[in-house]
């Protein structure tokens, strides 16, 4: 619905967006007054210690859209990449690249057999949805 909602507000325009939520575009203003501050801070803060700190503009917008359990397996895949990078650095810096696109890659080929399980009737092990 949020990819939907994005796709509906570039085709006809803002107007659009009040339309599924009363009032969202006060929500888009402050997302995107927000998404404005953060790159600033990050050019003001250059030479401090709490620049590091400061998140990607992107990667918090897309925290809005994706389901919480991607954003924990994006996580999970983070810490096991500093981990990894931590303990065997050759090996990561050869593999991970590989080892990231298999997963992901495996992740999508999952999604299409989970889809014809659903198509097929079959109710999942362990529903994601509630």
């Amino acid at each position: 619905m949020a990819w939907k909602a994005v796709a509906e507000v570039l085709a006809d325009g803002l107007s659009t967006i009040d339309v599924v939520t009363p009032k969202a575009h006060f929500g888009a203003l402050a997302g995107a007054l927000f998404g404005i501050l953060l790159p600033i801070l990050r050019r003001v803060l250059k030479d401090t210690r709490v620049r590091p700190f400061i998140p990607s503009g992107s990667a918090f917008g897309l925290a809005f859209i994706i389901f919480p359990y991607q954003s924990f397996t994006i996580f999970l895949g983070g810490v096991t990449h500093l981990i990894w990078s931590k303990v065997r650095p050759k090996s990561c810096e050869e593999s991970s690249f590989s080892f990231a696109s298999g997963l992901i890659a495996g992740a999508g080929l999952f999604g299409v057999f989970n889809a014809i399980l659903k198509l097929s009737g079959v109710k999942p092990l362990f529903p994601l949805d509630g």
